[in-house]
């Protein structure tokens, strides 16, 4: 082994004048850094994407969520509130009221989510977007207008009269608007829980959800897994991904697909290693002669060209991450490409290293490169 790789790594770190082999083999290791480079910075600006998308759903999702498999509500000495509230895991643990209802001002109607608030008194706050549309801005909360919330009664009377007896409603002043910049924003109107438990006929201990932080988030998984067997089997605990399972597929879709392509390119610039190695053992052929008339087995001759591809393909691997690195590091730094818009979240492209990422890529830019030039020196026959 020790002769072949030696050959090998002569063959590619010649001390003499550059012929154009050498020169097509460099430009075969600089295709596989260019390659290599850019499959290291999509992902980790797709890493970046990624995580500016789950930001935001830490602003409008809990990290834990407690809902009842069947039905919308959950009681709380069912769920067994006082012993997750014991847990020292836990940061805070807050009974929830979520439900659908019909906002109005005016001519103005909307279908929203209304969710309970503990800082909320008399008033209600709507996300920005739903203000806009209901043609509200924050200086309307010191004009004194109410708002209407209507939802149908949890049990319809069959001696109603009138259509609207089937309906609760309640007026509440507006108190302003909240922003989270996140889809919280389009929809959802905050009221005091004793408002929303009279509008849909609660009881103290009726709830839709519990909404549970951890004091770590590297606990969360232990703690989701406790809390489970804490509530039972009629209850389910959801984590911010599992409570937004479309989103969680479309991430592993895409990251997979943007994988897939740029492994195809890295692919397609290992194919000029595979021509260079051609071309050098057709220039190599006396030499192979001269091998294999001093006894050298076939295998060994193989090897040597084997070697020649796999540094080839290592180094252009590991110039690629480097620079790779380099770019990302210096882009999350210091934010030098811009997105050049002013509606987005951020104003540079964001970058997210992953030490992960960087292991895959190595790997399968080697991969790629044993199995293309492994075939390939099983080609030589003399």
């Amino acid at each position: 082994m020790k002769l072949p790789f030696f050959i090998a790594w002569r063959y590619v770190f010649s001390k003499k004048k550059l012929g154009i082999i050498h020169i097509i083999s460099l430009i075969s290791l600089i295709g596989i850094a260019i390659a290599t480079m850019a499959l290291m910075v999509v992902l980790s600006v797709f890493n970046g994407f990624s995580n500016v998308a789950t930001d935001m759903l830490n602003r409008s999702n809990p990290p834990l969520i407690v809902e009842a498999k069947k039905g919308k509500t959950i009681s709380l000495p069912q769920v067994h509130y006082k012993q997750l509230a014991a847990l020292k895991q836990i940061s805070t643990i807050t009974p929830v009221i979520e439900e659908s209802a019909l906002l109005s001002l005016g001519d103005n109607q909307s279908v929203v989510k209304i969710r309970t608030s503990d800082t909320l008194n008399d008033k209600c706050l709507l996300g920005e977007q739903i203000a806009y549309f209901m043609g509200l801005h924050t200086n309307f909360a010191q004009r004194g207008i109410r708002l209407k919330l209507t939802v149908p009664k949890r049990e319809n009377s069959a001696t109603a009269l009138l259509p609207e007896d089937n309906f609760n409603q309640e007026m509440l002043p507006f108190g302003g608007t909240f922003s989270t910049h996140s889809r919280i924003d389009e929809s959802y109107v905050l009221l005091p829980l004793v408002v929303a438990q009279q509008l849909l006929d609660y009881d103290s201990n009726t709830f839709t959800a519990l909404f549970i932080s951890p004091k770590q988030v590297s606990n969360l998984p232990k703690l989701q897994s406790k809390v489970s067997e804490i509530v039972g089997e009629d209850y389910v605990v959801k984590n911010i991904l599992e409570q937004e399972p479309l989103y969680y597929q479309v991430v592993k879709a895409e990251k997979l697909g943007v994988y897939m392509i740029l492994a195809f390119i890295v692919f397609i610039a290992t194919f000029n290693i595979v021509g260079s190695l051609s071309l050098l053992i057709m220039d190599k052929r006396k030499d192979i002669k001269i091998l294999r008339s001093m006894g050298m087995m076939l295998s060994k001759i193989r090897q040597i060209y084997f070697y020649n591809g796999l540094v080839l393909s290592i180094f252009g691997a590991i110039i690629g991450i480097v620079i790779g690195v380099i770019i990302c590091l210096v882009q999350s730094t210091f934010g030098l490409i811009k997105l050049g818009g002013n509606g987005f979240l951020i104003d540079a492209f964001p970058v997210k290293l992953l030490a992960t990422d960087v292991l895959n890529v190595f790997m399968l830019v080697v991969l790629i490169g044993v199995v293309c030039i492994g075939v390939m020196v099983r080609r030589i026959k003399y």
